[in-house]
């Protein structure tokens, strides 16, 4: 038992350091140490191309022929706008529902030879499937909030904070970038409150999906964990089944009671399949858990994954500075915040530094972080200019009358 519980507890444990490694062995706090020589060791495995002894040996056993007809397909499907990766998803979700409806749903099914999984249990699983689904297809077909010279002056709803984000013209599409938008080299299109670009969805997560982006890993950490729960009910009630609790083996000449550990390989012998597949959903809601918990911390906390990079290397600039560059960098900050206009500045607590605060913490400062309920507001309630929203509503008002005509 105590093995079983260590190697458990030893593969959940990996499976979060290389999560954490993975999005955060980059950050600042970590240069010179051991985790970003990790993370460029986990990219090699997973992109081999990358490194540079790998595509020499690449070159050196099939050519460079070949090895440039792979970094070019390499290329296509993960860093251009394609469908690969929404294929491989309906190919995965697909064969792996069907392989968990083989193996679990049908083969614990209520009968002589099984007391089974109740009918309502599996509707609910297919429930959770079909929400998942869709809200996988809403992502692929919401725009994310593109910014066009057309609309830019639309996605002006925040304030230039003077630290992250400052006036600057996009050198690729030609327009005045609004405050939190960025350029995505993949789309080739800026977007209006960048979070980062998923190859799963085909598109970016931006202002506009973001709802639906969170919603998405949400309902897959439910249904995923969902199935995990209800492979491991059937294994409970086969054991109950099987009367194996009030059972008893030859052990030194002995008759013990049966243990955790020999329950656990009678599961493995006999019902493998639903073993291997309750593992598989547990280890696949844990990592999707990991990263539906890092997008909703940053929800609450109203950052984007952009600007948790830029923040971390704020931090870390801010750290190394002296009180003069300290000082330089305020004046440019107050110098950007005073041409706000000043009825978008209202609202933000930008304005001035709060009496007590220190120099360092101004520069740190999220100013986009308006409380909890707000930043959960502005997820599903993307903000709007008032005349725009304005417009908007006398538009809809009046495709309501042409149908009420016609």
């Amino acid at each position: 038992m105590a093995t079983m519980l260590l190697v458990l507890g030893g593969g959940l444990l990996f499976v979060v350091i290389l999560v954490y490694t993975l999005f955060c062995g980059d950050a600042p706090q970590h240069e010179g140490g051991v985790l970003p020589k990790v993370q460029n060791c986990v990219m090699a495995f997973i992109d081999p191309l990358a490194s540079e002894t790998v595509r020499r040996w690449v070159k050196w056993i099939a050519g460079e022929w070949c090895c440039t007809k792979m970094e070019a397909a390499e290329d296509y499907c993960c860093f251009q706008r394609n469908l690969f990766m929404p294929g491989v998803y309906v190919v995965f979700v697909s064969g792996a529902y069907y392989c968990y409806y083989v193996a679990i749903l049908v083969a614990y099914v209520p009968g002589e030879r099984s007391d089974g999984i109740p009918f309502a249990y599996g509707l609910v699983m297919w429930a959770l499937l079909l929400i998942s689904v869709a809200l996988w297809i809403t992502c692929l077909r919401t725009d994310p909030g593109i910014v066009s010279v057309k609309n830019s002056a639309e996605h002006q709803v925040y304030p230039f904070d003077g630290v992250i984000y400052i006036p600057k013209e996009c050198s690729t599409c030609k327009l005045m970038r609004p405050p939190r938008a960025k350029h995505c080299r993949t789309c080739n299109l800026c977007i209006a409150r960048f979070d980062h670009h998923c190859p799963w969805i085909n598109t970016c997560v931006g202002a506009h999906n973001i709802r639906w982006f969170i919603s998405f890993l949400v309902f897959h950490v439910l249904l995923t964990g969902y199935g995990g729960w209800l492979a491991c009910w059937a294994l409970v009630h086969e054991v109950a089944r099987a009367q194996l609790w009030q059972a008893r083996y030859l052990k030194d000449g002995a008759a013990v009671p049966v243990d955790y550990e020999y329950i656990a390989r009678w599961l493995l012998v006999y019902h493998g399949q639903a073993v291997i597949g309750a593992a598989v959903m547990w280890l696949i809601a844990i990592v999707l858990g990991c990263f539906a918990g890092y997008h909703l911390w940053n929800a609450l906390c109203n950052e984007t994954t952009n600007e948790t990079y830029k923040w971390k290397k704020q931090k870390w600039k801010a750290k190394q500075c002296t009180e003069e560059d300290i000082e330089l960098l305020l004046r440019q900050r107050q110098e950007v915040i005073d041409e706000n206009p000043k009825e978008l500045a209202a609202g933000w607590s930008i304005s001035q530094q709060q009496p007590g605060e220190a120099n360092a913490a101004v520069l740190t400062h999220n100013v986009y972080n308006r409380g909890l309920l707000s930043n959960m507001r502005e997820i599903f309630f993307p903000l709007q200019l008032p005349l725009v929203q304005a417009a908007r509503t006398v538009e809809s008002e009046k495709r309501s009358k042409k149908k009420k005509k016609n």
